[in-house]
């Protein structure tokens, strides 16, 4: 009787400890292909979800951490195809390429009493007036970008599409003239006008008298020129 006992005891033992074993080495190769699956980053099941894209498209999750993989890059301002219309958010690329008039245009301006400073681009020079010593005339040279300024300036002041204002019964001495004579490959205008005989003058030839003035006076060959020795009374 005490021999079966024992024999049961130890099938029962055995069993149990069969169990153990298959269930340890379960747990090893889940353990094993678990840290294979995070190695290669495949075979991980992630949750079926979208994410919908400023495109329109959408995404859904993937890789080892399941993060939403990421959308399609959208160009800034796509360019038309076949004719398509230009987005209403489309800017045009920025130049500094000036008109095809500025990049042709010559000019004379004169100014001052008697008219007597002048920029001549026809002949490349400057003549300032030295009121009691002879004028003198110097090399003057206008950059394209100095051009384009000026022609966008007539331009936007309209300045040969002024009038002369009628006269004030005041009386300036000494009075300042003006010129201006403009040349490009599409037309030839020129006009003239000043505060003598009691004439005003218009708002936008005197702006763009300022203007043109501040220019030249910024550039070196005018700061070079030696100053008058006495002024207009």
């Amino acid at each position: 009787m005490y021999n079966v006992c024992v024999t049961k005891k130890s099938i029962l033992v055995f069993f149990i400890g069969g169990i153990a074993v298959v269930g340890l080495v379960a747990a090893a190769s889940y353990e094993y292909v678990s840290q294979k699956n995070k190695q290669s980053g495949s075979n991980v099941a992630c949750a079926q979800e979208a994410m919908i894209c400023p495109d329109g498209s959408s995404v859904g999750r993937t890789g080892p951490k399941c993060e939403f993989a990421k959308c399609p890059d959208i160009p800034t301002h796509p360019a038309p195809i076949n004719g398509d219309p230009i987005p209403a958010n489309h800017t045009a690329p920025q130049t500094n390429t000036p008109p095809a008039n500025a990049a042709s245009m010559k000019l004379i301006f004169k100014y001052g009493v008697g008219a007597k400073n002048a920029l001549d681009t026809f002949a490349g020079t400057y003549t300032k007036d030295m009121v009691i010593d002879p004028s003198i005339t110097v090399p003057f040279h206008l950059t394209e970008d100095e051009r384009a300024r000026i022609f966008s300036k007539i331009n936007e002041l309209k300045v040969f599409d002024q009038k002369q204002p009628a006269p004030l019964m005041a009386m300036m001495n000494p009075c300042s003239g003006y010129y201006l004579k403009v040349h490009t490959d599409s037309y030839d205008k020129d006009l003239s006008w000043s505060n003598c005989s009691g004439k005003t003058i218009a708002p936008a030839w005197n702006t763009f008298s300022e203007f043109m003035i501040s220019l030249i006076e910024s550039k070196d060959e005018y700061k070079k020129l030696p100053k008058t020795k006495s002024e207009y009374l």
